[in-house]
Formats: structure tokens, C-alpha cells, sequence
């Protein structure tokens, strides 16, 4: 029997519980940096930081903040450890971005599609590895746990990123 999206999360937390930390250069985060820069300002829509969590809950709703105030929120806290706060919130500028591009549910299924976009715009294995940590912490963790755990980043072959991104693009 196949496993299911749900076995397959909690496998993938598990991982981010368990798996070796990921060290990543200051010349990797340097490169991570300056590629989230370079799509962070080719988004149609600008953002902006906040103290709280803007509670979205679906693609739709950033989707239609967006146009009516042209730009949308995107939380600031909990900011990643290995790298400046904004860019942080860059990050999640873009992974927002993108479910309301794909249209992608902010489940399981849909963390999985923008995995695989996200890895699309990144196409060092460094840099796909920073997303998977990201998407391990976000998209597997919080589906099975409820919540956040503390940022890491967690070492992980290139085969199971890529294992996940060809998962995503199946939805």
C-alpha cells in the first residue's frame, strides 16, 4: 500500500526532529541572499511586515488584499537564524506569492507545490536545501504537529528534495 500525503508528512517531520544540522557558508547564505533579492523584486505586488500573523488561510485571501490594497502583509517574527530578518520576510513574500500564483490550498499538498516551484527559482543544491528546511519546518512539521517548532536548517540528500519537488508538481 502507497503511503499517504499524511504518512508522508510525518515522516518529513520527523526528518526535521532528527536529521543533522545543515551548515551553510556565509558565501552560500551571500548567494541564498542575493537570489531571494532578485525575485523578491520581480513580484507584482510589494509587501510589507508585521508584528502578528496576518492570518491568511487561503491563497484567495492574499490574492484579493493584494489587489485591493495592492500590496499584502507578511509576518516578521520568528525571523530565520542564519540570516538578516528582512530577508527572512522576503522569503515569505515570495512563498506567498507564489500560492496565489499556483493556487496552491495552504495544506499539505499545496506546501508541496510551491516546494517545487520555489526550488525552480533556486538552482543550487544549497539553496534547495534552505528551502526544504523551510518547507520541512512549515509544509510537514506544522501539518502534523499544529505548530511551529523553533528554525533550523537540516542537512538532507538532493534526492529527497528532489523526491518532494517531483511530489509537488503531481498536484
Amino acid at each position: 500500500m502507497a503511503p499517504t500525503l499524511s504518512d508522508v508528512a510525518a515522516t518529513l517531520a520527523r526528518l526535521y526532529v532528527t536529521a543533522p544540522d545543515l551548515s551553510p557558508s556565509e558565501d552560500d547564505i551571500l548567494s541564498f541572499t542575493e537570489r531571494l533579492r532578485y525575485h523578491y523584486d520581480r513580484m507584482p505586488w510589494q509587501t510589507y511586515g508585521t508584528e502578528t500573523d496576518p492570518g491568511f488561510t487561503s491563497w484567495q485571501q492574499i490574492s484579493e488584499h493584494a489587489i485591493a490594497h495592492r500590496c499584502f502583509p507578511v509576518w516578521r517574527g520568528n525571523p530565520a537564524p542564519w540570516m538578516a530578518p528582512h530577508y527572512t520576510m522576503m522569503q515569505r513574500s515570495i512563498h506567498d506569492w507564489l500560492h496565489v500564483k499556483l493556487q496552491a490550498d495552504f495544506t499539505f499538498a499545496g506546501e508541496l507545490r510551491v516546494l517545487a516551484a520555489e526550488c525552480a527559482l533556486f538552482d543550487q543544491p544549497i539553496h534547495r536545501a534552505i528551502l526544504f528546511s523551510d518547507f520541512l519546518q512549515g509544509g510537514a512539521y506544522a501539518t502534523t504537529h499544529g505548530h511551529f517548532p523553533a528554525q533550523r536548517l537540516v542537512r538532507c540528500s538532493d534526492e529527497l528534495i528532489q523526491s518532494a519537488v517531483k511530489l509537488g508538481e503531481a498536484f
